[in-house]
């Protein structure tokens, strides 16, 4: 995730046993990477007015991962958290939790499966509470990476996909 200013590239990359996080950043303009937090559960950072948030596991039950959206000020300090993702409404996989923060630094959003269906969901970076942007009902909808908000924060943009699928019967394969 590029910084608000664009002089910096957050990323996770893994420890040698892929189970746990860090963040780093490094500048745009080249350099050497910069440790930002190094807590072992720090996920999909987002930078902004002067917060970092981030996706942190919360539980694992049944081998997939709950998250907490979390925000640190400064960057490498204590984390609260202000929202809790169950991983069920992750649909394309249980770790693709990556919001994007809108310019004015007031909400999150993000692709959240409710059923079979993933709708854009807004987390309020101010008193942490969920409003839901688009609704596709009961038509199987995907929208498998992140979505971005346009610069005036008037809009937000998704790759989505609409799923029908039928069963169908191969015969003569083996």
């Amino acid at each position: 995730c590029w910084s608000l200013d664009g002089t910096w590239l957050y990323y996770t990359p893994p420890d040698v046993d892929g189970e746990s996080y860090c963040v780093e950043r490094v500048p745009s303009s080249g350099g050497p990477p910069v440790e930002v937090r190094n807590d072992g559960n720090s996920h999909a950072p987002v930078p902004g007015n002067g917060m970092l948030y981030f996706a942190a596991w919360a539980s694992r039950d049944s081998g997939i991962w709950d998250w907490e959206i979390r925000r640190a000020s400064p960057e490498d300090g204590p984390s609260e958290t202000i929202a809790r993702i169950s991983a069920a409404r992750l649909l394309i996989s249980p770790l693709y939790v990556h919001p994007a923060l809108s310019s004015d630094g007031r909400w999150l959003a993000l692709g959240l499966a409710d059923g079979a269906t993933t709708n854009v969901w807004a987390l309020s970076t101010i008193d942490g509470s969920w409003r839901q942007m688009t609704d596709f009902g009961d038509q199987p909808t995907v929208i498998a990476r992140q979505v971005a908000w346009s610069p005036d924060d008037s809009y937000v943009f998704a790759a989505v996909s609409k799923n029908i699928g039928d069963i169908v019967m191969f015969d003569g394969l083996v």
